[in-house]
């Protein structure tokens, strides 16, 4: 058993992992500094496959982080910056205190031995994946609402 500040933990050898962990692209180190990284890969470790976006908060992610709220207000704002997270924001709020939506993107790091063509059509390709991936979540959010209202006036 190890200790640092006030977290007790073992360990196992790597190749030996099962369950409690989260995949991350070998590419992130090449696009972020520490921070970023700490908190990307946090947003991907509360990833909800089945809904498509994490939601922890800003303070929830700072606390975990052990970050400052600011400092993980610029990591959120340089990762969306950099394509990395998409920021989708409640439009209604439900509380006073409503957390945005995270949806989460895969780097893929292109080789330089791309032609500029081909780089264009991954491009096009990506953008298109993106769109179409938000309009279903934001498809999603509404019915949300919508549902909450109805039951809100029964």
């Amino acid at each position: 058993m190890f200790k640092i500040n006030d977290i007790t933990y073992s360990l196992r050898r790597y190749d030996n992992l099962e369950g409690n962990y989260t995949q991350i692209s070998n590419d992130i180190y090449k696009l972020t500094n520490g921070n970023e990284f700490k908190v990307y890969s946090y947003l991907c470790m509360r990833y909800n496959k089945n809904n498509q976006y994490a939601f922890p908060s800003i303070r929830t992610i700072a606390i975990d982080c052990n970050m400052s709220t600011k400092t993980v207000q610029k990591c959120i704002t340089r990762l969306e910056e950099i394509k990395l997270i998409k920021i989708i924001k409640f439009t209604e709020k439900t509380t006073a205190h409503a957390n945005n939506m995270y949806r989460i993107y895969y780097p893929i790091i292109i080789r330089n031995s791309l032609e500029e063509e081909e780089r264009r059509k991954l491009q096009e390709e990506l953008d298109e994946l993106i769109r179409e991936a938000d309009n279903e979540i934001i498809g999603s959010v509404q019915t949300i609402g919508i549902k909450d209202n109805l039951n809100d006036e029964q």
